[in-house]
């Protein structure tokens, strides 16, 4: 068993001492630990229960791999392709996502503590009912991702692009989305608490007036009687 990760060193330059090994097929229940794959073609694997535990995975192909109930503890993956990827009941625990092209990326009840997704693209990635503590988004594109029912409370959203999110009973008291553009396709309500700047309230309010009901029309002068009034 390895010694407790110093939690900063979730980078590349704190996986250069391990050994560096192909990727290979996983099977259901594996567990790898201190190790770091590299350059692999994992697509369309289907293996649940692994555990990887210290692990750097980089350039790797799991493109509609398929790994519920995944496992990652004080993992890094860097320059991977996780499109399509089916993660539904992972657990991630101190993992960081950087460079990762996740489009379509399944985390359906996931469980997320102390994860960083950096400059991936999440473009209708699924956080369905995920439960997300401590977890960072940092130039990231989601757009049309789905964010239904997740507890996102305390997230932090560093320049990313949520444009046609959908928060529907997603729960983001104390998240932090300042800095991002946020225009979501439905369920703005779930942005209850949560920190937005003074800009991104104009782009919020067309969705917030259709959360509420609210009628938008054009002004109409001759409507309002503003021109007899004048005239008068």
């Amino acid at each position: 068993m390895t010694a407790p990760r110093d939690r900063r060193e979730i980078s590349p330059s704190g996986f250069a001492s391990y050994d560096r090994v192909p990727s290979r097929a996983l099977d259901s229940e594996d567990e790898y630990e201190s190790v770091v794959f590299e350059r692999g073609d994992l697509r369309d694997v289907d293996a649940a229960d692994v555990r990887l535990t210290d692990v750097a995975l980089e350039s790797v192909d799991l493109r509609g791999a398929s790994l519920p109930r995944l496992a990652i503890r004080d993992g890094l993956l860097v320059d991977c392709d996780l499109s399509n990827a089916r993660w539904p009941g992972a657990s991630l625990v101190w993992a960081t996502f950087q460079r990762c092209r996740a489009t379509g990326f399944d985390l359906t009840e996931a469980n997320l503590r102390h994860v960083t997704f950096r400059e991936c693209k999440l473009d209708f990635a699924l956080f369905r009912f995920a439960r997300c503590e401590t977890t960072t988004f940092a130039d990231c594109i989601l757009v049309g991702a789905d964010l239904s029912g997740a507890m996102l409370s305390g997230a932090v959203f560093e320049d990313c692009d949520l444009v046609d999110v959908d928060l529907s009973y997603a729960q983001l008291d104390g998240a932090d989305l300042r800095g991002s553009r946020v225009e979501p396709a439905r369920g703005v309500g779930g942005l209850r608490g949560a920190r937005i700047g003074a800009g991104q309230l104009v782009n919020l309010a067309p969705a917030m007036a259709a959360e509420m009901g609210i009628r938008v029309e054009p002004d109409d002068a001759a409507d309002l009687g503003v021109g007899d009034a004048r005239d008068a």
